[in-house]
């Protein structure tokens, strides 16, 4: 008997979907077995019922409006599958011209990887010109899109375990990833790594080679589990533990505090201002939460680190 396994999970849902999107009517179980790719190949009546269940079930876990009704002008009555167009298609709301202005802005300021955003602005409306004083053609932030997110992002979203290296090692790791973050620039997913039964987080430009993406639905989410976001960048590293210190002035004292974590301890002076001193084992990312205070804060200890601070900034000068 042909497996199921032997038509790609993802090309057989696909299919599943296009058949039940684009039908005039409800279609029969039999019905679907003849047109979805994969389901043809089963010869077993069981085998197949199974797998159309496992898949529908798929498809109402990713929230897709499944509707099952009597097929019409059928004797004696069988159950018909359809997926509901109205509910599927997103309802795209009139917008004003300020709006579409306002949406302008931010995606001038702010770019996703390279894509541009000017196609989906025609669809809400149409380019509408912003102040003249703004410069379109340098955004102020670029979010990256590393390789390997796409995927990711996908198999967190079917529930689906990956597989990949890390870092400079060999060894494959198991996760199932349950939170993806966006933190200083870098994107970190987190999720329960089957080779350390334990939550681990991942920076993703730091897994190597190709990501293997296991069938939709292959994990299910532990309630018991706590998937924290990723660790401070002062943090994610392994660089030799150091205790640093950062004076900060009065105004950005609440800020600063606010970035850090339950080790920092704060020294407060009577001026208002404070010393924060913290554990740091990533130096890379203790050097851009000074830089982030830009002239209120300034570093302390260790020597050597301020000294290497003084040095990276007067290279870019």
């Amino acid at each position: 008997m042909p497996s199921t396994d032997a038509v790609d999970a993802r090309e057989r849902l696909l299919s599943l979907v296009l058949e039940l999107l684009h039908t005039e009517r409800p279609l029969t179980a039999e019905e679907l077995r003849e047109r979805v790719t994969g389901y043809r190949r089963i010869d077993n009546h069981d085998a197949f019922r199974q797998a159309f269940e496992r898949d529908k079930k798929v498809l109402r876990n990713q929230g897709l409006p499944l509707v099952v009704e009597t097929v019409p002008d059928l004797d004696p009555p069988v159950e018909g599958y359809r997926i509901d167009r109205k509910k599927y298609y997103l309802t795209i709301p009139p917008m004003e011209a300020d709006e579409l202005a306002a949406l302008r802005l931010a995606t001038t300021l702010f770019r996703v990887g390279d894509t541009s955003a000017e196609q989906g602005l025609y669809r809400l409306g149409g380019l509408v010109p912003v102040a003249t004083d703004v410069d379109d053609s340098t955004p102020l932030a670029t979010v990256a899109m590393v390789k390997g997110l796409a995927d990711l992002f996908q198999a967190m979203s079917d529930r689906a375990t990956v597989q990949f290296t890390y870092s400079d090692s060999d060894e494959k790791r198991t996760l199932d990833p349950m939170r993806l973050d966006l933190r200083d620039g870098r994107w970190y997913v987190s999720g329960f790594d089957h080779g350390r039964d334990a939550v681990r987080v991942f920076r993703v430009d730091k897994i190597g080679g190709p990501i293997v993406v296991d069938r939709p639905g292959s994990f299910t989410r532990r309630d018991d589990l706590d998937i924290p976001g990723p660790v401070p960048p002062w943090l994610f590293s392994d660089d030799t533990e150091v205790t640093a210190r950062i004076a900060v002035d009065a105004d950005y004292v609440q800020w600063a505090i606010g970035q850090t974590d339950d080790r920092a301890t704060v020294e407060r002076r009577t001026d208002g201002s404070a010393v924060l001193s913290m554990t740091a084992t990533g130096y890379d990312g203790l050097r851009w939460f000074v830089l982030e205070l830009l002239d209120h804060g300034e570093l302390l200890e260790p020597e050597f680190l301020r000294q290497d601070l003084i040095a990276w900034l007067e290279a870019q000068l």
